[in-house]
């Protein structure tokens, strides 16, 4: 009994250690991950009144950004190697992202070009979320 206990906690621990192993790749899931969910909720922005109800979304999608963003910059940059390897692994998808990012930000400049508070309630919503994101 006592081997098989010690054997399901060296399984758990050797579960918790590989699952925490790359906090690099970690980052850019996450990264991935706020992208297409910011995609989803300017998708849902098609006129004044779905963009105001978008802006508590976007302010706290925001936040999780920002925090993101600042988790990366704290991290000290990957190997060569690694970084190729997550290159290979994410670009694709993030840039396919970005771009769907860049053509939703096209429509809610149309949106809110006529509003200035929308717009800057919106801008203010968005403001930690750089252009390249």
């Amino acid at each position: 009994m006592k081997r098989g206990t010690v054997a399901i906690a060296v399984l758990l621990l050797v579960g918790l250690v590989g699952g925490c192993a790359d906090k690099y790749e970690t980052n850019e899931k996450e990264h991935l991950e706020l992208l297409k969910e910011l995609n989803k909720v300017l998708a849902t922005a098609n006129d004044k009144d779905s963009l105001q109800a978008a802006i508590p979304l976007l302010a706290a999608l925001n936040e999780r950004i920002r925090v993101n963003i600042q988790e990366r910059d704290a991290m000290t940059d990957p190997s060569k190697k690694r970084a190729d390897k997550l290159r290979d692994k994410y670009s694709d998808r993030l840039k396919q992202e970005s771009e769907i990012l860049g053509a939703h930000m096209r429509e809610i400049d149309e949106i809110d070009k006529g509003d200035k508070t929308l717009r800057k309630q919106r801008q203010d919503a968005m403001k930690d979320i750089p252009p390249d994101y």
